[in-house]
C-alpha cells in the first residue's frame, strides 16, 4: 500500500518524493473501505517525514564516511541473517556476524531512517584495533558535526558515545575531547545535558566523589529525570548514605515509587531504610511487572524485554522465576550470544547451580571482555566451587572497574575473605 511506498522512500533518503506524495494526499479519492481519513494519513506520514528528516544529515554522513573507509562493503548478507523470517533493522548477533551483517545493511541502504541506534551497535561490533577506534572517533566526530539540532545532537552524545569502552582512559578522553566543545548550556541545553550526565555516570564509576544534586542541577532536561532519580537511588544505596536516601526516597510521589522502570532500585533503598510496608507493596508491583515481562518475552523473545525480566527477577531474589522451558525457548529464538549467555547465567545463579554460572560467564568474558559486570558473576561462581585463585581473578577485575555497580561493596567483601586484604585497587 501507500504506507510501504512512503516507508521505502524515507529508507532510501527520498525525501523529496516523500514530500511530494504528502503533498498531494489532499486530492486523493479514498475507497469507501479505507478507515483512515487523508487528514490522519497526511499527519502520519508528515510524522514519519519529520522524524526522517531530523536524523537524515547524521545517516547519510556517516554513510558516505563508512564507504569511503571500507569499500569493500559485502552485497550479500550472512547466512544466518539471510535464513531469518523476520529482519530487524539493527540485527544482533555474534559480533563479526553482526559487523558483517551491518556492512550489507549499509551498503543496500537498509538502515533505520528514524533513529541512529544501528550505529551504537555497528561501533560496538568492530573489532578492537587501533584502526577502528580511529574510525569510531571519526564517525563520532562526523555525527555530531553533521546534526542538524540540539536534539538530534544530544540524542548522538547518548547513543553513540558508550559504544566505546570509556573505561579504558586514553578511550574516555578521546570521547570527552570530542563532545566537550558541545557543552554551551545556553544555545544547546540538551547535548549539555547529556555531557554532564556522562560526567557524573564516569566519576561514580571511578570511585570519585560527587555532589549529586549539584550536579545534576547542571542536567537539565526533564527526559532524564527518571535516570537521574535511578542513579541517586542507587548510589545512596550503595554507599549506605541514609540521610541522602531518605530524602531522595521521601521526594518522590507514590506513581514514582511504584514506576516499573524505577523498581529496581527502590525496593533495595526501601530494604535499606527498613520501610517494610513500603518495600512489600514494591515487590508487588515488581512481582506483577515480572510476570508480564516474562510473558511478553516468550512471546516475541525481544532483547529488552528479556533484561527487563533478568533484572526483576535478580532485585526480587529467590528462586529463579521463570517457568519450565522459558529458558530454552527465549535463548532459541534469540539471536545474540550476549542475551543468550546472560539468560543462562543468570537462571543459573537464581537456581544456585553454580558450574552453569561460571561456563556462561567464562564465555560471556572471553566474547565481550569489557561488560565488567560479568566478572561479579564468575567470581561469585568460583567462590562457591571452590576455586579461590579463580575468584579472586575475576574480584580484582570487577571491583576496579565497576566501583558504582550495587554489588562492589559485596564484592570488596568477598574479595576481603578470600585474600584477607581489605580494599580496591
Amino acid at each position: 500500500g501507500i504506507q510501504d511506498v512512503v516507508t521505502e522512500l524515507i529508507r532510501l533518503g527520498d525525501l523529496d518524493s516523500t514530500r511530494t506524495i504528502i503533498a498531494g494526499v489532499e486530492a486523493w479519492n479514498l475507497a469507501s473501505d479505507v478507515s483512515q481519513t487523508k487528514e490522519s494519513m497526511q499527519l502520519d506520514f508528515s510524522r514519519q517525514l519529520r522524524a526522517a528528516e531530523a536524523v537524515h544529515p547524521v545517516r547519510d554522513a556517516l554513510r558516505k564516511q563508512v564507504i569511503a573507509r571500507l569499500p569493500e562493503l559485502p552485497s550479500e548478507p550472512p547466512a544466518v541473517y539471510a535464513a531469518r523470517r523476520h529482519r530487524t533493522l539493527v540485527p544482533i548477533f555474534s559480533r563479526p556476524v553482526t559487523q558483517d551483517t551491518l556492512r550489507y545493511l549499509l551498503k543496500t541502504h537498509r538502515t533505520s531512517p528514524t533513529h541512529l541506534w544501528f550505529w551504537h551497535v555497528f561501533i560496538d561490533s568492530l573489532p578492537a584495533t587501533p584502526e577502528n577506534l580511529d574510525l569510531a572517533c571519526d564517525l563520532i566526530k562526523s555525527a555530531l558535526s553533521a546534526a542538524p539540532d540540539d536534539a538530534v545532537r544530544a540524542d548522538v552524545i547518548g547513543i553513540f558515545c558508550d559504544a566505546l569502552d570509556n573505561d579504558v582512559p586514553e578511550i574516555r578522553a578521546r570521547v570527552t575531547a570530542l563532545i566537550e566543545p558541545y557543552a554551551q548550556p545556553v544555545e544547546a541545553p540538551l547535548t549539555t545535558a547529556q555531557i554532564r550526565l556522562r560526567e557524573i555516570k564516569g566519576a561514580l564509576r571511578l570511585g570519585q566523589p560527587v555532589d549529586l544534586p549539584a550536579a545534576f542541577a547542571l542536567v537539565d532536561d526533564p527526559e532524564l529525570a527518571q535516570t537521574r532519580t535511578g542513579v541517586m537511588l542507587r548510589h545512596y544505596t550503595q554507599t549506605r548514605n541514609l540521610a541522602m536516601l531518605k530524602r531522595t526516597v521521601d521526594d518522590l510521589s507514590s506513581s514514582q515509587l511504584l514506576a516499573p522502570a524505577l523498581l529496581d532500585d527502590v525496593i533495595p533503598a526501601l530494604d535499606l531504610l527498613g520501610r517494610k510496608s513500603d518495600a512489600a507493596l514494591a515487590r508487588g508491583a515488581a512481582q506483577r511487572e515480572l510476570k508480564n515481562t516474562i510473558l511478553e518475552a516468550w512471546a516475541y523473545a525481544a532483547p529488552h524485554d528479556i533484561a527487563r525480566a533478568l533484572t526483576l527477577a535478580e532485585v526480587l531474589g529467590g528462586p529463579s522465576p521463570f517457568p519450565p522451558g522459558w529458558v530454552e525457548s527465549v535463548c532459541n529464538r534469540v539471536t545474540s550470544p550476549k542475551v543468550q549467555g546472560r539468560v543462562r547465567m543468570i537462571d543459573a545463579s537464581l537456581r544456585g547451580d553454580w558450574k552453569t554460572v561460571a561456563e556462561a560467564a567464562t564465555a560471556l568474558i572471553r566474547d565481550y571482555p569489557a561488560y565488567y559486570s560479568y566478572y561479579w558473576y564468575q567470581g561469585v561462581a568460583c567462590s562457591h566451587l571452590g576455586d579461590k585463585p579463580g575468584a579472586i581473578a575475576a574480584l580484582t577485575v570487577y571491583t576496579r572497574y565497576s566501583k558504582e555497580e550495587i554489588e562492589y561493596p559485596k564484592a570488596l567483601a568477598l574479595l576481603k575473605e578470600l585474600t584477607g586484604k581489605a580494599g580496591a585497587p
